[in-house]
């Protein structure tokens, strides 16, 4: 989800998770949904995910929200919090 829907680095944004097969097409689903929005947008975010039965919610570093994150683990959902992505995979080829 994005604040704005003008293009990001030259590629398209949309709205919520509910939109995301406008840019993706149909059926097409991502593997990991990060946020990268201050932590009390979370919550909605997480429920759109349960919804939508996404596979990984992912909370950069200093996004958190415990009840958000229960709640997405409760549903199935690999939940990451506090975490920043890219540092954490660059370690992980080391």
């Amino acid at each position: 989800m994005t604040p704005a829907e003008a293009p990001i680095l030259g590629e398209r944004t949309v709205p919520d998770l509910d939109h995301l097969s406008d840019v993706l097409g149909a059926g097409v689903r991502p593997d990991i949904i990060a946020v990268f929005r201050r932590s009390e947008h979370v919550g909605p975010i997480a429920d759109a995910c349960i919804r939508l039965g996404m596979p990984v919610l992912w909370l950069q570093d200093g996004v958190i929200d415990d009840a958000a994150a229960a709640r997405a683990q409760a549903a199935g959902i690999f939940t990451v919090m506090d975490r920043y992505i890219w540092r954490d995979r660059a370690q992980l080829g080391r």
